[in-house]
């Protein structure tokens, strides 16, 4: 049996990955892959967002397009995909 406190501990710890997973364009969360970030290590934007997008929305660098595959497995284990 999970306790009340282990229950609010994966509830706080489940919003903290959507947090990292929260798009900075359009602020949804990035729900399946790829997950993009620049070179600077911010999220670059969801797959909606990404095509229109020639800077980080962040620091403004040029390389955007540099996949993040730990982010994309937390997103899928999210998602129950994992």
């Amino acid at each position: 049996m999970v306790s009340l406190e282990e229950n609010e501990n994966l509830s706080d710890l489940k919003g903290f990955l959507k947090d990292l997973l929260e798009c900075p364009v359009c602020f949804g969360t990035i729900k399946s892959e790829p997950v993009y970030q620049c070179q600077n290590g911010h999220i670059s934007g969801c797959k909606d967002c990404i095509p229109r997008l020639d800077k980080c929305p962040i620091c403004r660098t040029t390389n955007i397009k540099i996949r993040n595959l730990q982010l994309e497995k937390v997103a899928q284990r999210l998602e129950g995909k994992g």
